[in-house]
């Protein structure tokens, strides 16, 4: 999908499209006075549990499949009746009837959680033989509500079809205490189609990632003989689009190597641009830095995880869906050594705390977008940031100047844009003050981001 300005000014986000025809008019300063009710009528239908589009109903090539649906709308708090209820009743089940798959089944649990068993499938190669890549999920979210039952273990969706973006809908914005589940539902999603497709691997559905890694740090611990029987770990739980994660908490966790190797080919097979990245914060892989030479993390496409503005780029989760299953993962080079002395960056941050360019959004719509139906049934990074450092935006100092009014209108329709349309938007008409507004928005969701976190565990 190529975008415009022009077509983000249809977009179903009211702020996106005022904004978007504001610059192509070259009259900022008179965004506060459009009319704040333009396009009531045309979404008043979205609202609450409205269906999702009918189009949706069927999985297509453009819209978002059933499976993914499913696996969203459930809340998935670990040690919730909800999770226990998918991970049992649905994956398990999925699992269990696929076609290739040659053996399901969980493992042990420490003792002081019995919810903690990782469930796990393993698909071999035609001739019987097994393959040395590990894929890894998690089944849990940072929801608030634990689902007790069938009504409170669910949500419902919007999605907007013009940016290809899944988000909450209103009705699950207002109960309080959810989010998209995003992180790590297209990673289940991700990996229930590599399945589907009979990709050779030992795929591993983790319980408490959530919970600081509670199933897989008991693995390390229980499972060391297995889990040295792999080359490589690869998880499907980074935020973003673009990065091939080397380091998690400042330490290496795959080679220089494989990372290019891995970032080549998602980058070859696919209308997808992957580079390696040392700014991995921790997530289920990291606990066999020990045990498996090469263990990394990808960027899956959501983004404001842990909060309700937490959305899913459909876009970039769909093209991810038909790389990976033509990927030779057996073929990618292993270079690292888990037995020798750990290696560390000597400077630098882990995480995406920094502004650069190709940012990985700013996130949520609220209740705008094509409403979806329920459909049944660690990455805490929230700035966005790039290896390259190199900004999108125009740098020079002749446009710092006529902040105003038009300042606060820009930061606050910034505030509910994504990656993509602000890019699209400076490529149009570049913002006469973008530095200064970047600094004040990224300082915002920073203070906002954290906020959230740590109410999540008060």
């Amino acid at each position: 999908m190529t975008l415009t300005a022009e077509a983000l000014a249809t977009s179903p986000n009211p702020i996106v499209a005022q904004l978007a025809a504001t610059i192509l008019d070259g009259n900022t300063n008179d965004a506060d006075n459009a009319d704040s009710n333009s396009g009531d009528e045309r979404f008043a239908s979205l609202d609450g549990t409205a269906e999702m589009a009918a189009t949706t109903a069927e999985e297509d090539d453009e819209n978002p499949p059933p499976l993914l649906l499913k696996i969203l709308s459930t809340k998935r708090c670990h040690g919730s009746a909800s999770e226990r209820s998918f991970v049992e009743d649905f994956l398990f089940e999925f699992l269990d009837n696929s076609e290739y798959v040659d053996d399901v089944y969980y493992t042990t649990a420490p003792k002081a959680d019995k919810e903690a068993k990782n469930l796990v499938a393993i698909v071999k190669y035609p001739d019987g033989r097994e393959s040395k890549t590990l894929f890894s999920c998690h089944t849990d979210t940072c929801h608030t509500l634990l689902g007790s039952d069938e009504s409170q273990g669910l949500q419902n969706l919007a999605y907007d079809p013009n940016m290809e973006q899944i988000f909450l809908g209103e009705e699950a914005r207002k109960e309080g205490g959810n989010v998209l589940g995003a992180d790590d539902g297209v990673g289940i999603w991700l990996m229930l189609e590599m399945v589907k497709r009979g990709v050779p691997g030992t795929y591993v559905f983790h319980r408490g990632e959530e919970r600081s890694c509670i199933g897989s740090k008991h693995l390390s611990q229980a499972y060391d003989a297995w889990l040295r029987s792999f080359d490589r770990a690869i998880a499907f739980d980074r935020p973003g689009c673009d990065e091939v994660i080397t380091h998690q908490r400042s330490e290496r966790g795959c080679s220089k190597e494989f990372a290019e190797a891995l970032a080549g080919e998602l980058t070859m097979l696919g209308n997808l641009t992957y580079e390696p990245s040392d700014r991995g914060v921790f997530t289920d892989t990291a606990c066999y830095f020990r045990q498996i030479p090469e263990c990394t993390n990808l960027g899956v496409g959501y983004d404001f995880q842990h909060g309700p503005d937490e959305y899913l780029d459909w876009g970039h989760a769909r093209e991810l869906a038909d790389v990976i299953v033509r990927l030779d993962w057996d073929a990618l080079p292993t270079k690292r050594d888990p037995a020798a002395k750990p290696e560390h960056k000597s400077t630098g941050t882990y995480g995406r705390g920094n502004w650069g360019g190709n940012s990985h959004g700013y996130g949520g719509y609220g209740a705008y977008g094509t409403a979806l139906s329920t459909g049944g049934v660690e990455d805490d990074e929230p700035l966005p940031t790039h290896s390259n450092n190199v900004s999108p935006f125009p740098t020079s100092s002749s446009q710092a100047a006529n902040t105003g009014a038009f300042k606060a209108t820009t930061v606050a329709g910034l505030a509910g844009m994504s990656r993509r349309e602000i890019a699209v938007l400076v490529r149009e008409k570049p913002l006469t003050v973008e530095r200064l507004l970047v600094d004040l928005l990224s300082e915002r969701k920073g203070l906002e981001a954290r906020l959230e976190q740590l109410r999540l565990f008060l």
